[in-house]
């Protein structure tokens, strides 16, 4: 399972690869802390599932799900620190799978990574 990280935070990264490790050894992270880098990723390295932030230094998150679902459909959540319930509609209804807000659960994170990518293989 290949995992394409779209964040500007190390911290963040770091927290979610140490999960990674823990639940899925055989997990393979990449990341990228910026938009337009995100975009490209998504194209070449063909993840399995993606975490997109929506603060990022280039591009807004919206931009970067709007231009990914414009030729993937790969699964997307989001993991960022607004938790409006306006931002929180427009993601999904941008084409976000879920939307988590920061701080978080790294057991949930990785149970609703779980719960997508067995929606994804049943498809």
């Amino acid at each position: 399972m290949k995992i394409l990280m779209i964040d500007d935070d190390p911290n963040v990264v770091e927290t979610v690869s140490l999960g990674l490790q823990m639940r899925w050894p055989e997990a393979e992270l990449v990341s990228t802390h910026l938009g337009e880098k995100g975009i490209e990723m998504v194209k070449s390295e063909a993840p399995d599932i993606v975490i997109l932030d929506l603060g990022l230094p280039d591009i807004g998150g919206l931009k970067v799900l709007e231009q990914v679902r414009s030729f993937s459909n790969v699964p997307v959540i989001i993991l960022t620190v607004r938790g409006e319930e306006s931002e929180i509609a427009k993601a999904l209804e941008s084409g976000a799978d879920d939307y988590i807000v920061k701080p978080f659960r790294q057991v949930e994170l990785m149970a609703r990574m779980r719960a997508l990518m067995r929606r994804q293989s049943s498809a």
